[in-house]
């Protein structure tokens, strides 16, 4: 009884591997049919239900039962397919030709995916079988996937000038008259070509990969969102010590609402320090100047410091010289010299302080916004310092 036992389990074990074949075979079936969009939730069920039998199979029989199921229910499966055939490689062969199509319009060289296109096409009359699809297939997923970068640049470019667009229009309805000299200047300058359009132009021009492009497309959504949340909050009356939509909304999509956080309103020019969504502490602040405009983004600490000397990158005879400043509290936010810091020569801030005004203190280096930091006072800026560090994000709009 042993022995025939053993020999039954041998039997089992050798049927095994045929089996397994046989129900992989289905499953890629199952998998060309979804991807030429066909509805197989019943042939999904069919084979996690032969799948679970196989485990639990004990004797040859069984196997050889699951085996005719199997190959009834692959059978069934592979003809739906092969009816399917013509109408799922029509449906690719126009996919690729709208990739194409807008690649086209947006001037991009594409004679060499229209030679591929053609030799598809060319393959799409003759493919009739499984196997033949198989390899008309790979060969449009293979001129899908070169086309891939050329269309995400050409959606980044889009996305790029649709940005520029808010920031015109924007600009219009988001403004500052200032009584000092009379003019009416546009409170989203940081998003301008010289702000924050700089670095998505770097990004945008010099990604060479997918993955680089992505970031960029991704880095653009993020600017079009702030300039967005940067009008919602010069609509909003709330007073600036206490929590603003705009702020939490920022908080929520960088999901950094249950974090200490920095949050600095440039069209309000304040800056609020949240945790957990509740503002803990909140100051008037000046920003950079519409020259020289301190940056939008989300940012993380790149420098903690205290007791530097600030030395002007400008040549004297700039206007935008200075002399050696020594600053007691500095976080960078920013490569190139941007720092969140204290300015004690500064006696006002809040709105209108990035614009040409006069300064309660008489200093001439007051009279404007920054060379694109943020400035508060000493003890304030102090206090921020003590009670942040470099996991602090900081988010600016």
């Amino acid at each position: 009884a042993i022995i025939a036992e053993a020999n039954t389990g041998m039997k089992t074990l050798n049927m095994l591997g045929d089996t397994a074949e046989k129900l992989n075979s289905f499953k890629e079936t199952i998998d060309l049919m979804a991807d030429g969009k066909l509805d197989v939730t019943t042939y999904q069920q069919k084979y996690q239900t032969n799948k679970d039998a196989m485990g639990k199979a004990a004797s040859p029989q069984d196997l050889q039962k699951i085996n005719q199921q199997i190959d009834a229910d692959y059978q069934q499966a592979a003809t739906q397919f092969k009816e399917a055939i013509p109408m799922i490689t029509q449906s690719k062969i126009k996919d690729l030709e709208t990739r194409l199509d807008k690649l086209k319009q947006n001037k991009v060289e594409t004679s060499n995916y229209q030679k591929e296109l053609d030799e598809l096409k060319s393959m799409q009359q003759n493919t009739k079988s499984v196997e033949q699809y198989n390899t008309f297939a790979k060969k449009a997923s293979t001129l899908q996937n070169a086309m891939k970068f050329d269309l995400l640049k050409v959606d980044t470019k889009l996305l790029l000038n649709q940005y520029y667009n808010d920031v015109e229009s924007y600009g219009k309805k988001e403004t500052y008259h200032d009584p000092n000299d009379g003019q009416t200047y546009p409170l989203n300058f940081g998003y301008q070509q010289h702000g924050l359009g700089e670095d998505l132009e770097r990004l945008y021009n010099e990604a060479t990969t997918y993955e680089a492009m992505q970031n960029a497309y991704t880095e653009i959504s993020n600017a079009i969102f702030h300039q967005q949340m940067s009008y919602e909050d010069f609509k909003d009356s709330t007073p600036f010590d206490k929590p603003h939509n705009a702020d939490l909304k920022l908080m929520e999509r960088y999901k950094v609402q249950n974090d200490v956080v920095i949050v600095v309103s440039f069209s309000q020019q304040a800056l609020r320090v949240y945790q957990n969504g509740k503002v803990i502490y909140a100051v008037h602040i000046t920003s950079g100047r519409p020259e020289l405009p301190a940056v939008p983004g989300f940012w993380k600490p790149l420098l903690r410091d205290t007791n530097m000397v600030f030395k002007s990158p400008f040549p004297k005879g700039s206007p935008y010289w200075y002399e050696d400043t020594p600053i007691n509290y500095g976080i960078l936010y920013r490569d190139g010299g941007y720092f969140l810091h204290d300015s004690p020569w500064r006696l006002d801030y809040g709105p209108g302080t990035q614009f040409p005004h006069t300064d309660s203190g008489g200093a001439a280096s007051a009279s404007s916004g920054t060379h694109g930091c943020v400035n508060m006072p000493t003890e304030q800026m102090r206090w921020i310092y003590e009670h942040t560090d470099y996991n602090t994000p900081i988010i600016m709009y």
